[in-house]
């Protein structure tokens, strides 16, 4: 080398090359400080819930230098359904795999901070049994008017054990159906997140005044009612449940299953359709043979209206014909 080709350093050259160098330590820096920064991720103490739709967010703290990705964490969703009135845990895996199914990405960011499980606790509320006997009460009562004048609906004693519930549990009442009775029941059902959780029966004693149809006189057993049998009068047809007749249109002409009393209420189940010829009775018997015409006595076993055939059989050879019913208790065997 030439002494020549040295050159003597000058402060300038020095804070060139400085400035050069800060440069690229600089650039170094920037690019490993590029790396995403990690999550970390613990639950919080004395979780308490009162639905089931809840948020990551309400389970765990979330800390990082990446706002973004903290509070895309927060806001996963942690669906658990109709809570139980209870408390009950969660674990570490739990938590992991709701960020594993809903932000894949942010997983291998999360560093775990202190405990693999924690304690959930549920609010709950309690439901007045005397509350919910007056609105079922109300309830009941609405529907009978719709249907009788007069009316009475009283709560009966209830054993019924009602469980505390989530705070935001939906409590309504079933319709009621069917015929009025002297003891009915309205339902309370309780939900949850969609689902059912229990049904209460509460019972109540009801009274409800119709018009129904009762007897004037005895009416003896299988005999025909007439309209001078009938009375109608006002009375109380919870205890016959829809069985009762207020029209006696209904009942004039049909048969007494079994003997009706002086002033019995006449129920659909105590009476049938009239038949000129009844199954098992003696049925007085014509046959005409030529221009003869013979006289006997059978046992009806079909019953039957006048002009209808029926099979008839005689007791003593144990045979049987068909004869055409022609009045009450009388058959005419056709040749």
């Amino acid at each position: 080398m030439q002494a020549e080709d040295c050159q003597p350093l000058t402060l300038a050259g020095l804070l060139l090359g400085g400035f050069v160098l800060f440069v690229g330590l600089t650039g170094a820096v920037t690019a490993r400080g590029s790396a995403p920064s990690e999550i970390q991720v613990g639950f919080k103490p004395h979780v308490v819930l009162t639905h089931g739709d809840v948020s990551l967010g309400q389970l765990v703290r979330v800390q990082s230098d990446d706002a973004a990705a903290a509070d895309r964490l927060r806001t996963l969703n942690v669906a658990f359904g109709a809570l139980p009135p209870a408390a009950f845990s969660v674990s570490r895996e739990r938590i992991l795999s709701i960020i594993a199914a809903q932000a894949p990405d942010l997983l291998e960011r999360i560093r775990w901070e202190g405990a693999d499980g924690t304690g959930v606790r549920v609010a709950t509320k309690s439901l007045d049994l005397t509350q919910l006997e007056n609105q079922a009460g109300n309830a009941l009562r609405r529907w009978l008017l719709t249907r009788f004048g007069d009316i009475s609906v009283k709560a009966l004693p209830s054993a019924v054990q009602i469980p505390a519930v989530a705070s935001d549990a939906s409590v309504s009442l079933r319709p009621v159906e069917g015929p009025v009775r002297s003891r009915m029941t309205v339902w309370v059902d309780i939900t949850h997140g969609g689902l059912p959780v229990q049904s209460i029966p509460l019972w109540f004693a009801v009274s409800a005044s119709q018009s129904v149809c009762v007897t004037r006189r005895s009416v003896p057993s299988r005999a025909e009612i007439g309209s001078q049998d009938v009375v109608v009068r006002v009375l109380d047809v919870a205890p016959y449940a829809g069985r009762q007749i207020s029209d006696p249109r209904e009942i004039v002409g049909h048969r007494a299953i079994a003997p009706l009393s002086p002033g019995q209420v006449i129920t659909r189940d105590r009476i049938r359709d009239s038949y000129d010829v009844e199954a098992g009775d003696e049925v007085a018997l014509r046959l005409q043979q030529g221009g003869l015409t013979l006289q006997t006595h059978g046992i009806a076993l079909q019953s039957g209206q006048k002009g209808q055939d029926v099979h008839i059989r005689f007791p003593k050879s144990g045979s049987m014909t068909v004869a055409r019913v022609i009045g009450q208790d009388r058959a005419e065997v056709f040749p």
